[in-house]
């Protein structure tokens, strides 16, 4: 484990893996935070989808609950910001990964057509911010 971690520290040290590492938190972040934004205030993006589909009913349901749909909202924006402070990312990594993963569950589950392939490049993206906090995560544990 301790040869990973090294080969890991010396890729942190190019620039090019430290540009990806930024673009990947700040893309990632703002899907979060994007995405999260009109969840408090009760909006519900169901309303396009045709009636009578699962992915309608699961949404409406989820919206029908304003405290739960608040929360994640709030859930997420809290992620994406974290993602964009330097001393906060790996919270925020830990907080995204959560998220996304259940995002892409019911995106595969719901068989959303096309979303599922964004969630899960979304879902890779996080992941690699975790390896790339796998230093600061070893040191919890």
């Amino acid at each position: 484990m301790n040869r990973l971690v090294e080969q890991l520290h010396v890729l942190k040290q190019q620039k090019v893996f430290k540009t990806f590492t930024w673009f990947t938190r700040i893309s990632i972040g703002a899907g979060l935070f994007l995405g999260g934004l009109g969840k408090p205030f009760g909006e519900c993006f169901a309303a396009n989808i045709p009636a009578g589909s699962p992915i309608k009913t699961f949404f409406d349901n989820l919206c029908s609950i304003p405290e739960y749909w608040g929360f994640l909202g709030i859930s997420q924006m809290v992620a994406g910001i974290f993602l964009f402070i330097p001393k906060t990312t790996t919270v925020g990594a830990l907080m995204a990964f959560g998220i996304i993963l259940n995002m892409y569950l019911i995106t595969l589950f719901l068989h959303f057509q096309g979303t599922t392939f964004i969630t899960g490049f979304m879902l890779l993206g996080t992941i690699y911010l975790l390896i790339w906090d796998t230093e600061k995560l070893l040191n919890l544990f």
